[in-house]
């Protein structure tokens, strides 16, 4: 029967099917087209001029696009539909066979591997696989309330079939404290992640990772930069986010990191108060090119241009490792960092101003944000800082009233160290300066570097392999001396 035919009159038909393509939740005028109800898998015909309206089930088989591009070849992606979903609770699952079977994919794909990080487990990383065979190191259940990363043998434009009910907008799930939770969105629609989170959520976590942007809550001061959502302060914390546009969609995934403590985890909901997305207003950067992965670092860098460049790129030994684009009334950029793979140099910036100018400046003096103690240091930044957020300032401080008795004054890396030792110091006028290495019980093994320097910010290299006697590994004490002053740091030497 045909749901269309004028002839149908008040006839509810008990299935058919129809292919969804579009999960947008908007209800048009019953007397205008017909509206799907994604939740309930029924469609509703206006019966011509008559108030009677024609109730059709339909089997939904729902094309979900899959995101792949040249520079990112893993899609963060969620199952918000499952034949099993029917309630809200959060553990109803499919079978990760079935729901990722190949031919269940627009172009069928040769290999597949699926990954998804178990809060609930203390963050371990389980994954699922193809090629030609099924292989799970985890369990074999796919839940719409969980995120996963999904890389194809050929990451190119494709689609996914989905294929039963989309879960519950009701339906709560857990967060588990101290840990990155990898969530799934299966809201129809797009929205601001933070409209989408709430502010009940918001104040449970400290990180939001998204793949297209990462945002961290600051508390105190905060540099100048684009803040989040509609919410803006919570408590007595700020949200800083590397993009103004942070939105979500169906069918994406999102990691949020708990900052709760205790061993139970919490219970969250998507929220979906009909606020509009956000529109996109940075560019992205096209002269540096960054090889992206998984893993990277955030950076903020305050900036101390009287006319911004086009764009900034960070580099370790020439390899660029990070790109931002630049806004003229920037006064800071938000830049994601990939150092993996790169030896552990000192990280330089450049800046390039396109058309305006030839010319290209390395920026290797700058200052690094001590949480610790609050204030800046002017020293370098080694190849790998981890996944915590990194302050990156441009403009000169003013260290010269600093108190020399605090961690500002002496810096040394890497440490533990095999062989070539960095530091850096600050000397407040011209003045000798030595730094001796003691073994454990506090006797002088070695002295490394004697001689007078000019008051600023002193800065070197050491090879500790080279000196007399030879250094074996272990654990030793090693200390600044200065014209009435000294200052000593614990330093590991290992292979």
């Amino acid at each position: 029967m045909d749901p269309f035919s004028k002839d149908m009159g008040n006839t509810l038909m008990d299935s058919a099917s129809l292919p969804l393509k579009n999960m947008t939740p908007a209800i048009s005028p019953l007397e205008i087209k017909p509206h799907f109800d994604p939740y309930s898998n029924k469609a509703y015909f206006p019966n011509g001029t008559h108030s009677s309206v024609s109730v059709v089930n339909f089997t939904a088989k729902e094309a979900l696009p899959l995101h792949f591009t040249d520079k990112e070849k893993v899609d963060w992606f969620s199952t918000p539909r499952l034949p099993l979903n029917a309630t809200t609770n959060w553990d109803e699952h499919d079978s990760i066979e079935f729901v990722f079977d190949r031919n269940n994919f627009g172009t069928p794909y040769s290999t597949l591997e699926l990954n998804y990080q178990d809060a609930s487990a203390n963050g371990q990383t389980y994954t699922s696989s193809w090629d030609n065979i099924w292989d799970h190191t985890g369990d074999n259940n796919c839940y719409s309330y969980r995120g996963y990363t999904l890389q194809l043998d050929e990451p190119s434009d494709n689609y996914i079939y989905m294929y039963g009910n989309i879960k519950d907008p009701q339906t709560s799930f857990p967060l588990y404290p101290q840990q990155e939770n990898w969530i799934g969105y299966f809201i129809p629609g797009e929205q601001d992640v933070f409209d989408a989170l709430g502010t009940s959520t918001l104040n449970k976590i400290d990180r939001i990772d998204h793949r297209d942007y990462w945002c961290k809550k600051y508390e105190g001061p905060v540099p100048y930069g684009p803040t989040g959502g509609n919410v803006g302060q919570i408590q007595t914390f700020y949200w800083v986010c590397e993009k103004h546009q942070t939105n979500i969609r169906y069918g994406e995934m999102v990691k949020l990191r708990s900052a709760q403590s205790g061993s139970e985890p919490d219970m969250i909901q998507w929220q979906n108060n009909g606020s509009l997305p956000k529109e996109k207003l940075s560019p992205e950067p096209e002269h540096f090119s960054a090889a992206q992965a998984s893993a990277y670092s955030p950076f903020i860098i305050q900036l101390d241009y009287q006319a911004n460049p086009l764009e900034l790129g960070a580099f370790v030994n020439g390899k660029c490792v990070g790109a931002s684009a630049l806004m003229p009334d920037d006064t800071t950029v938000f830049m994601r960092v990939y150092p993996d793979g790169a030896d552990p140099d000192s990280i330089v910036f450049q800046d390039w101003f396109g058309t305006r100018s030839n010319q290209t400046n390395i920026i290797d003096d700058y200052s690094v944000f001590n949480k610790a103690n609050g204030k800046f240091e002017r020293r370098a930044l080694i190849g790998n800082q981890g996944n915590d957020v990194v302050i990156v300032s441009f403009k000169h401080q003013d260290l010269s009233n600093s108190n020399l008795d605090d961690n500002l004054s002496f810096n040394l890396w890497p440490n533990p160290a095999s062989d070539i030792l960095n530091y850096e110091f600050y000397l407040g006028s011209k003045s000798k300066a030595s730094i001796d290495l003691f073994d454990i019980r506090g006797v002088k093994v070695a002295n490394l570097l004697e001689d007078i320097y000019p008051g600023g910010f002193i800065r070197g290299m050491i090879n500790i392999r080279n000196s007399k006697p030879n250094i074996v590994n272990g654990i030793y004490f090693i200390r600044l001396n200065t014209e009435g002053y000294n200052k000593s740091h614990k330093l590991i030497v290992n292979n």
